[in-house]
């Protein structure tokens, strides 16, 4: 006879790492969103568009 995968044991472990995991995803997410309002970190697609409005800029001799 097989052995139940999902012992007591096991669930409990497995619902506290999902809580970790869930609690670590959610601090990134606030501290990423805090940090890109403050102009640290910006997104790839932003950091391209900002690039080429630059070299837009420095082609009319603006910047």
């Amino acid at each position: 006879m097989t052995e139940r995968f999902w012992t007591p044991e096991r669930k409990k472990d497995y619902y506290k790492l999902v809580k970790a995991r869930e609690h670590r995803r959610k601090y990134i997410r606030e501290y990423m969103r805090k940090e890109r309002k403050q102009g640290n970190y910006t997104k790839k697609w932003e950091r391209k568009k900002y690039d080429a409005l630059y070299d837009k800029l420095v082609k009319e001799g603006k910047a």
